[in-house]
């Protein structure tokens, strides 16, 4: 696929500028395959006529997401404030964001959750409110399963 080709070559990349053994030629070779996988995926998005809606829809639905981020939202408001179906805002996620609507918002959730338990010291059961869940046990079951361990051991890891 050629996004996880594009992001193992820019991971190789950023080592090599860090790494005095590596050839300049090195580093120009990889530059030059990430352009040409970013020529590869323009050229299939500029063939779709209507790509450009396609993609403003999106930026819509993630910048009203963003926003919104804290409140009970599900795909259909989303879908409403955008004006277009809630299976149709579904797929072009799917399309466009690589994941899921529900996906997304998740793991937009966990991070800014992830942030306010490092950086404040509010409450495990605020910050879950905060970040949208509806429950405390809601919120450690998709913190667990997204990051790997629960809230409370990544405050004492990342914490303040």
């Amino acid at each position: 696929d050629d996004f996880e080709r594009f992001c193992d070559y820019f991971w190789r990349f950023s080592r090599i500028a860090e790494d005095d053994r590596y050839s300049e030629l090195e580093g120009i070779s990889l530059a030059m395959l990430m352009l040409i996988i970013l020529l590869r995926v323009s050229n299939k998005a500029a063939a779709r006529p209507d790509c450009a809606m396609r993609s403003a829809y999106v930026k819509k639905a993630v910048s009203y997401l963003y926003t919104h981020y804290a409140d009970p939202v599900c795909l259909d408001d989303v879908a409403c404030f955008i004006n277009i179906s809630s299976c149709y805002l579904s797929s072009l996620f799917t399309e466009y964001a690589g994941c899921s609507f529900v996906k997304f918002l998740r793991q937009l959730r966990i991070d800014k959750a992830k942030q306010a338990l490092s950086e404040t010291n509010r409450s495990v059961l605020q910050i879950a409110h905060d970040c949208g869940f509806g429950s405390i046990s809601t919120f450690e079951r998709a913190f667990r399963t997204v990051v790997g361990i629960s809230p409370t051991d990544f405050r004492k890891q990342n914490g303040v």
